[in-house]
């Protein structure tokens, strides 16, 4: 960014954001340093908490969406997020570390075509002790969107979900609860929200919301053509 902002900038951008698009507000992606010397992601993490951004975001209402068990065909038909499409499709049932079986990716999360909302990039489940349903936010290659941003788009979607009918369009979902429904971010190491999950002991507040919003962190790099994850802890 060429401007600095003050403090008081920066957070009166989000004084009157809508909960249900509060994770677009442009603030999130700013890099640097207020006027003030102070990260902006951390001026903006701490104002969240004090906010209480978790029961904020808890008043989203959720959409009706019966059935999320979307088929595709395989075929990329996105042109800015084509790399991420790419991926999805090359993950597609198949185990990843830490995440489980992939069942589906690019999930609508609207009813109607006039809702304004994105798609849940991957759906996994993940069996063990105990079994989760995961959504997944993935940044990809040079993705340049901060992991505050990610945080909240993700934590957005998962109130959005209508999370009986979710459970109930999959066959691998059978027996579990909405407490059993997971957030997870997937980050390529070349990404800008990577690097401030790598940074995070310099980011106290945004650990602080982080960990407010029960998210899960993981890495991805890809070696030889095949994934690997790693998994961030905070």
């Amino acid at each position: 960014m060429a401007k600095a902002y003050t403090i008081k900038n920066t957070t009166e951008r989000l004084e009157n954001a809508d909960a249900s698009t509060l994770y677009k507000a442009g603030c999130l992606n700013w890099k640097g340093n207020t006027k003030e010397g102070s990260a902006y992601s951390e001026v903006i993490a701490e104002y969240l908490l004090k906010l209480r951004v978790k029961e904020l975001l808890s008043q989203i209402p959720s959409i009706k969406r019966e059935d999320y068990n979307v088929e595709h065909e395989g075929i990329i038909r996105s042109v800015s997020n084509r790399h991420e499409e790419k991926f999805a499709i090359g993950v597609l049932n198949k185990s990843l570390p830490f995440l489980g079986r992939i069942i589906n990716y690019q999930v609508p999360l609207k009813s109607r075509q006039s809702d304004k909302t994105g798609k849940i990039d991957l759906i996994a489940y993940r069996e063990n002790q105990k079994n989760a349903a995961l959504i997944i936010e993935l940044k990809f290659m040079e993705n340049k969107e901060t992991l505050l941003r990610a945080a909240l788009e993700i934590s957005t979607y998962y109130r959005m979900l209508s999370h009986e009918y979710f459970l109930a369009s999959y066959e691998k979902f059978k027996g579990l609860k909405p407490q059993n429904i997971r957030k997870a971010l997937l980050l390529g190491v070349d990404t800008q929200s990577y690097k401030d999950a790598r940074n995070l002991e310099n980011l106290p507040n945004v650990r602080r919301l982080l960990l407010d919003l029960e998210l899960e962190i993981y890495g991805l790099r890809i070696v030889e053509g095949h994934p690997e994850i790693e998994r961030i802890a905070f």
